[in-house]
């Protein structure tokens, strides 16, 4: 042990490493002394950050996990840093570091991986970003400025696309990530129990107070609404919404009953944490992923008592004797027309409706709410509010741009329903069923937020894109390797 420890140490400390160090040393301090403090962070950010840079280019898998935690503390570390920190050009970097990787290091299962690619959900996303390429010539647009404002997201989401398609190379890794997306859930559901239960800190309290309209959207009906690491209470919600769902179903799969305890006990937390947000419509994404998933398995017994139990607990808080802020946010979900900015809403979308249907392809990209005020000054539609993200994209988009978003989603849910039904492996069935039910809870609540794409829960949708497709075509593989040896077998 002695001597190898004296092997590592002598390959470890070389003259050229010294020599390393002593010139960086010189290089922060001539930058602090010449430029400032700042200079000096940045350059001792470069090296910190050069080695995660090179991890992500040597390896795939590492980059997207790596971009999958960034995502889920990014806005955490924004409100306690002090400074403007561009965590969303950090988060895209490491993106892009990933896709290098898949271009520059091919693993041994590359050329398979590419044609993984060959799949109709990929054709769909294909076709769909020919069309936002279109649309820099929108001749709607008051410019070019909210496209190019747009390129930077769309283009990410295209190597992200390729880098998860890369990813999800197997079964395991595919669990793995699972395991790694739920782990981080159930961090980010406690902390707001932290935040519902020990209160805000100061700096939150201050990252707060610094826009009134922020304060007055989260402070409501005498309370706070969390968000715990997340942008806000909207992603926040949603984000413990589709996370929960998935621990339940998980939690009935075939698995050792210290695992399903706590996976129950995860999607339960979750649940509760999502109560925190305040958030209607993460509510009512609860009882259309479950219905889904019901529908899907409605000859299960387990699916039976499922039903019944969130059945009982849904009419009980519907018509309990609760009466907090918690409360009646839940209640006025179910009954709209008792709450006056839902009816503000559904009278917003009445008035816009005629623009849509007049403009087939849409205002152009970027020109709805406040970042159309910023990209697209003097457009009709500009400053308009998009209260949800299937609103935004017909807007922007057309009805055109609206249909081939539906026929994104319909297509991944057609995918993985039809694997599910074929599968006869009894955990990938289940593994199909959560991502399905959560998907599908994120596409209903897209219908009342914009917060579908919004970080973390940007990354997890691509992912779904990936796990669904992958799935499926493993799936086939593995009814085709079992009809070969069944005809070897006959052969012999």
């Amino acid at each position: 042990m002695q001597i190898e420890r004296k092997l590592y140490s002598e390959k470890l400390v070389t003259p050229l490493m010294v020599i390393g160090l002593l010139l960086g040393s010189l290089l922060f301090s001539v930058l602090i002394v010449k430029v400032g403090a700042i200079a000096g962070f940045l350059a001792l950010g470069v090296l910190v950050g050069l080695p995660f840079v090179i991890g992500s280019v040597a390896n795939v898998r590492f980059g997207f996990v790596l971009a999958v935690v960034f995502a889920f503390f990014m806005f955490h570390l924004k409100r306690i840093l002090p400074g403007t920190l561009p965590t969303g050009t950090i988060l895209d970097l490491i993106i892009a570091c990933a896709f290098l990787g898949v271009i520059l290091v091919p693993g041994k299962n590359s050329k398979k991986n590419w044609e993984s690619l060959k799949n109709p959900h990929a054709y769909v996303y294909a076709v769909w970003l020919a069309y936002w390429v279109i649309q820099v010539a929108n001749p709607f647009a008051a410019g070019i400025g909210g496209w190019l404002f747009s390129a930077r997201g769309t283009l990410v989401n295209a190597m992200l696309y390729v880098v998860v398609m890369h990813v999800f190379s197997s079964k395991k890794y595919i669990f793995t990530f699972t395991k790694i997306w739920l782990g981080l859930a159930l961090l980010v559901a406690l902390y707001g129990f932290w935040q519902e239960f020990v209160g805000l800190s100061d700096w939150e309290m201050e990252w707060l107070k610094a826009d009134e309209e922020r304060f007055n959207l989260v402070y409501i009906w005498g309370r706070f609404r969390k968000w715990s690491f997340l942008s806000d209470v909207s992603a926040f919600g949603m984000f413990m919404t589709y996370s929960g769902i998935v621990c339940i179903i998980m939690a009935l799969g075939p698995f050792k009953s210290w695992q399903r305890a706590v996976l129950m006990f995860s999607g339960v937390i979750m649940f509760f944490s999502m109560n925190f947000s305040g958030t209607r419509t993460a509510i009512a994404m609860i009882p259309a992923g479950l219905s889904l998933y019901a529908l899907m398995t409605i000859n299960q017994k387990r699916t039976i008592i499922l039903v019944s139990v969130s059945a009982a607990a849904f009419l009980i808080l519907l018509f309990g004797p609760f009466y907090g802020g918690n409360a009646q946010r839940f209640r006025s979900t179910f009954f709209p027309e008792d709450d006056p900015s839902m009816l503000v809403r559904e009278r917003n979308r009445a008035f816009i409706q005629p623009y849509i249907w007049s403009h087939p392809i849409g205002g152009g990209v970027t020109t709805t709410g406040p970042a159309g005020e910023m990209y697209q000054p003097g457009h009709q539609l500009a400053g308009f509010p998009p209260d949800n993200g299937y609103l935004e994209t017909a807007l922007e988009k057309g009805p055109i741009g609206l249909l081939l978003t539906m026929a994104l989603f319909i297509t991944s849910l057609i995918i993985g329903i039809r694997a599910y039904y074929r599968s006869e492996n009894p955990i990938t069935r289940y593994l199909l069923a959560a991502y399905l039910a959560a998907f599908f809870a994120m596409a209903v609540g897209n219908y009342a937020q914009t917060a579908m794409f919004q970080k973390p829960g940007g990354l997890i949708l691509f992912a779904y894109y990936a796990i669904i497709v992958r799935m499926a075509q493993f799936d086939k593989e593995e009814r085709e390797q079992g009809e070969q040896s069944v005809a070897h077998e006959v052969e012999e």
